[in-house]
């Protein structure tokens, strides 16, 4: 246990507190703890909604919830991009001693310029019984791209 103790100390220390001491991924690293709070809610969520019990899943179709719970934690993991985008370059912007507001707004601003256009040209039907949110909008693993064009159109207007 010492022996690995060690080399955690002599390799890994060295590099986490350079992590923790840069700007760049203090901010990323906040960003993504300030969305916990939505995650562990859509995690909540889907587990209540599939939970491994077929007397439960069977009561939630009976009544309806099912389709609801889907959409809940559909809609809460697809928007999870946006609330990173807005607090990476809030908390980078505070960080540097900027407004993180503007530089969260131009982010999210950025964000939606980027963000590819899904369902171009396709034809959408309204429902007649509740309106559907399309999430797929919000891609999570293209995130990242739109995270550094916010950031950088962001210093770019600083500079």
């Amino acid at each position: 246990m010492q022996g690995l103790e060690k080399f955690l100390n002599k390799y890994l220390g060295p590099i986490a507190n350079y992590m923790a001491n840069n700007k760049f991924f203090g901010s990323l690293s906040e960003a993504f703890m300030r969305t916990t709070p939505v995650t562990v809610g859509a995690a909540m969520i889907m587990i209540v909604g599939n939970f491994p019990y077929q007397g439960w899943l069977d009561f939630l179709s009976n009544i309806g919830l099912t389709d609801h719970f889907n959409g809940l934690v559909a809609a809460t993991t697809g928007i999870i991009s946006l609330f990173i985008v807005f607090n990476f370059s809030y908390t980078y912007a505070n960080k540097s001693d900027q407004d993180g507001l503007s530089a969260g707004l131009i982010s999210l601003a950025s964000f939606f310029i980027v963000m590819p256009s899904l369902r171009m040209g396709v034809d959408y039907e309204i429902a007649s019984t509740a309106p559907e949110i399309y999430t797929e909008i919000f891609p999570m693993f293209d995130a990242f791209s739109q995270y550094f064009t916010g950031e950088w159109l962001y210093l770019q207007q600083l500079l």
